[in-house]
């Protein structure tokens, strides 16, 4: 049975990352390069996939970290999926930050059942989401809100950006489990959140 291969993109944060898979061996590089993934993205993918004999022909799908996150970052991952994608006549998943990172923290704490997840929006911002967990299926039960700093929830399943860092891998492990979600290129948009606007910084 063909196993879906995907190329992945992560670049919401200021980690810039890349995974892709060839039945069940996947490989992935992350650079921590802020401010620059428009500078070195098409690069590491044209490595990664020419180290590991990895044709762009062979590809069935495209994902990408679709935000909430850095507005630069998350326009930069979109449209990077969405020419590729173009390019090899394929599909594109759009995959929330939040879920990639709830799935990271699930991996690194298989016992946990439920994850507050606080990420850093901007000065005095955050995005704040919780998953829960019932016989390994990951539910969303509180999908991202853009919250002051006064505003953030406390408790011992809290978990924030600054204790997981963001990867390429959860985004294609959930981009394969999705394949049937999948559109076209020209749908395959950035996600953002009441409050939170590319293009108007709240000043409070």
């Amino acid at each position: 049975m063909h196993m879906c291969q995907v190329l992945a993109l992560e670049t919401t944060s200021e980690v810039c990352s890349i995974a892709v898979n060839r039945g069940s061996k996947i490989w992935s590089h992350s650079i921590v390069a802020p401010r620059k993934h428009n500078q070195i993205i098409l690069k590491m993918i044209d490595r990664l996939l020419e180290s590991n004999e990895v044709r762009r022909a062979e590809l069935d799908l495209i994902a990408f970290s679709a935000g909430p996150g850095s507005f630069t970052g998350v326009r930069l991952g979109a449209s990077v999926a969405q020419g590729i994608a173009y390019g090899l006549g394929l599909q594109v998943v759009a995959v929330p930050t939040s879920e990639a990172m709830a799935w990271q923290v699930h991996r690194s704490h298989p016992d946990r059942k439920t994850c507050t997840l606080i990420r850093w929006s901007r000065r005095g911002w955050f995005y704040v989401s919780q998953f829960r967990w019932q016989d390994d299926v990951m539910e969303c039960v509180r999908d991202d809100e853009l919250l002051t700093e006064n505003e953030l929830p406390a408790g011992f399943d809290v978990v924030n950006n600054d204790q997981i860092s963001l990867n390429a891998l959860p985004v294609l492990e959930i981009a394969r489990t999705r394949r049937q979600s999948s559109v076209p290129p020209d749908r395959a948009l950035p996600r953002y959140v009441p409050g939170d606007s590319p293009y108007q910084i709240r000043s409070k």
